[in-house]
């Protein structure tokens, strides 16, 4: 997918959280890249805009981008939870390390567990694929 520019109405965006999620939480600064989040981005963005968002604001996705730039080719918007322009969305999905409210609906969401680094689990990956083949579904519906 492209770059959203955040002010455009868009058909479908999947939410991943960073810290715990994406990638570990900054120790000293630094944060240990979960071993499949490029991977699950590069299948995410295949069929659906990908946000990263953070309850702590648009610039802890900035540094994650900053830090990692190879998953950058495959995201198309950072935001902070509360700043996410929700109306904009018309299907939205999620993947995160706690359930969230907002513009996800509960059956839209993709809980995994919390990563803290050397995690070897495949399941952001496996979220990836979940959520894909339901939007590829719901595309050919």
């Amino acid at each position: 997918m492209s770059i959203w520019d955040g002010i455009s109405n868009i058909d479908v965006a999947v939410m991943v959280d960073v810290d715990g999620t994406l990638c570990s939480p900054p120790v000293c600064g630094k944060r240990v890249l979960r071993p499949d989040a490029e991977e699950a981005l590069r299948e995410l963005s295949r069929v659906a805009h990908v946000v990263l968002w953070s309850m702590s604001g648009r610039h802890v996705g900035e540094l994650v981008l900053e830090q990692f730039p190879q998953l950058a080719p495959y995201v198309s918007y950072v935001a902070g939870k509360a700043d996410l322009p929700c109306h904009l969305i018309g299907l939205a999905y999620c993947i995160d390390d706690g359930a969230v409210g907002g513009c996800v609906k509960r059956g839209n969401q993709v809980i995994v567990e919390r990563f803290n680094g050397g995690d070897k689990s495949g399941a952001l990956l496996e979220a990836a694929k979940i959520i894909a083949d339901d939007i590829r579904r719901y595309a050919e519906s």
